[in-house]
């Protein structure tokens, strides 16, 4: 029965050290073409980033825009309605101002948001960039610096 033990022991042990040498001849096969993937899909990650918060800028710019523009269109209404005497234009200047006053309340948090928005695209576009030219300038540091962020 000991005799058998060890066989069957013996066999186990040499299966799997067969198996694990075809999975290193594996991996040494396939590892190029896994670093390229991987290279390949965080430049493409990166610009895909930069590119929606490039665009969420822009937005966000036409946003402020317009917010301050109502804001303008506001205090003109405002204006309008407080400094005419009793004429034709007051009530034209009382329209303005109920039409562009609750624009005016809207445009404070669209300003807030859309600065916001400007202000996290100015931030992290940079940062999306600089990840994309250092795989493509120097992917080999990339690699190191990426698998020490792995094995934190």
């Amino acid at each position: 029965m000991n005799e058998q033990l060890q066989v069957a022991l013996a066999d186990i042990l040499s299966k799997t050290a067969d198996t694990i040498d075809s999975g290193v001849v594996f991996l040494q096969a396939e590892l190029p073409d896994v670093v390229r993937q991987l290279l390949t899909w965080k430049v493409v990650e990166s610009v895909f980033y930069a590119f929606l918060l490039l665009i969420a800028a822009v937005v966000g710019a036409v946003f402020l825009k317009k917010s301050v523009h109502w804001l303008e269109r506001s205090w003109t209404g405002e204006k309008l309605y407080y400094n005419n005497h009793h004429n034709e234009k007051e009530a034209e200047g009382k329209r303005l101002m109920d039409e562009f006053g609750r624009l005016g309340v809207i445009s404070v948090p669209v300003s807030f948001f859309s600065t916001a928005t400007i202000v996290l695209g100015v931030v992290l576009i940079p940062g999306y960039v600089a990840t994309a030219i250092q795989i493509w300038v120097a992917p080999k540091i990339y690699l190191i610096e990426y698998a020490a962020s792995l094995a934190k």
